[in-house]
């Protein structure tokens, strides 16, 4: 399958006693593949994905716990394709933690 991005899903993450609506985080990432020298066998090569996800927190978002909620990639053919229920083990554990900005100026020393 070719790959034109990636993209993460995140929810804030709320107390049940909570009444209002969640957060999304969406973030994106170019996939890259690299040729690594293992030999498989005659014409086979051994190949590796990544990608960086990365996301602009915007000023309206809540400082907090995020989770991933869903994974999946675009193709160059335009279709949104899930990445496989199995590994939701893996990147439904993924979360991350926005911080409030501090009020305190920034300061040096010399």
């Amino acid at each position: 399958m070719h790959l034109e991005e990636v993209t993460a899903v995140f929810e804030e993450e709320l107390p049940s006693d909570v009444v209002r609506n969640r957060r999304i985080l969406t973030l994106k990432g170019v996939p890259s593949e690299t040729e690594l020298p293992q030999h498989m066998g005659p014409g086979q090569t051994h190949k590796v994905s990544q990608v960086v996800l990365k996301v602009q927190i915007a000023r309206n978002i809540n400082p907090g716990d995020y989770q991933c909620r869903r994974l999946y990639a675009r193709t160059f053919g335009g279709r949104d394709v899930d990445f496989d229920a199995t590994a939701i083990e893996t990147w439904g554990a993924w979360r991350f933690r926005v911080r409030s900005e501090p009020d305190t100026p920034p300061s040096f020393s010399m």
